[in-house]
């Protein structure tokens, strides 16, 4: 199971149940429809937390420092900052009762979830509330 820093989590919880971003498909934040995918509001809370910087381009922003800016997957920075697995780009999630596979149950990453399943912003946060935590160290 994917694990992710308590702070964190609570913090990409709250915004994607905020209402505040409009969820969409295919990149982090797509600038022409003003759009994120869940992992997009992931990286502008690392940008708001100074964990990286964002390039504003004309379609897409891309997120991240010095070389590695990412417009789909998680930067390494955000992902080392959440405490998460920096060898997975995109973290997982468990879907439990799902009668299109053949066990009931899946294990899918949050981009799938976001463009293909078309789950809702707060059906990835019932789900990121899931995930173990990391006690933060105050």
């Amino acid at each position: 199971m994917t694990k992710i820093r308590r702070k964190v989590r609570d913090l990409w919880v709250e915004r994607l149940e905020s209402g505040k971003y409009k969820q969409g498909t295919g990149r982090l934040n797509d600038r022409n429809r003003d759009e994120f995918c869940c992992l997009g509001v992931l990286c502008e809370i690392a940008f708001e937390q100074k964990v990286v910087n964002v390039e504003r381009m004309m379609l897409a922003s891309a997120y991240g420092n010095d070389d590695d800016y990412e417009e789909s997957v998680l930067p390494e920075a955000v992902m080392k900052w959440a405490g998460m697995d920096t060898h997975m780009p995109d973290p997982t999630l468990y879907i439990q009762d799902n009668p299109s596979v053949w066990n009931g149950s899946e294990i899918i990453t949050c981009a799938t979830a976001n463009d293909n399943k078309k789950l809702t912003f707060q059906q990835i946060a019932d789900k990121i509330k899931e995930w173990d935590v990391i006690e933060d160290e105050d």
